[in-house]
């Protein structure tokens, strides 16, 4: 089993949806990673989509990549809070990350 990498200064992207379902867009991490498979330590990335998150417990995962997440970015708590959320909204079903909903 490989080491799962690690991304800091995380938040959560959408690219827009398909032209048949504009209404679902896809999220993806973005970040610093480090202990990447085929990325130097160090480097932003925007990843694949995400096809699983547990802010609880600190997991991503992608369609390429399992991640540990460290502290999210700043920017995005921010946004988060301006908005009414919190990060663990993730995980009590307040926010679908599959379906862009709050």
């Amino acid at each position: 089993m490989k080491k799962p990498a690690r991304i800091e200064d995380w938040s959560i992207i959408y690219i827009p949806g398909t032209e048949t379902i504009p209404e679902n867009p896809t999220p993806l991490l973005q970040g610093i990673v480090y202990d990447h498979a085929n990325l130097p330590d160090g480097e932003h990335t925007i990843t694949s989509p995400i096809t699983f998150l547990d802010v609880k417990m600190n997991k991503a995962q992608t369609k390429n990549t399992l991640y540990n997440l460290g502290a999210p970015s700043k920017e995005f708590l921010k946004f988060l809070k301006d908005e009414g959320y919190k990060l663990t909204d993730y995980n009590s079903g307040v926010f679908d990350v599959r379906k862009n909903k709050l």
